[in-house]
């Protein structure tokens, strides 16, 4: 169970807020996305003007694959 974990706890996202989780199944893995974003760690004030989304994708072994960051 913790080498599922690693992935994200290393990943620099681990304090974010998760916004949404899914499987995708590609030919190859399937991958976990999860979406998150910053607005828990900001003030009320600046939590629109500061927020940060952004998609993780991790293999099923719990490595992060890659990041993106969204449009908000």
């Amino acid at each position: 169970m913790e080498t599922e974990k690693s992935g994200w706890k290393t990943s620099g996202f681990y304090n974010w807020y998760v916004v949404d989780m899914k499987k995708i199944d590609t030919p190859d893995q399937p991958l976990y996305v999860l979406h998150v974003n910053n607005s828990t760690l900001l003030d009320s004030d600046h939590a629109d003007a500061f927020r940060e989304d952004w998609l993780l994708f991790f293999d099923g072994k719990g490595g992060l694959v890659r990041k993106e960051r969204t449009a908000l």
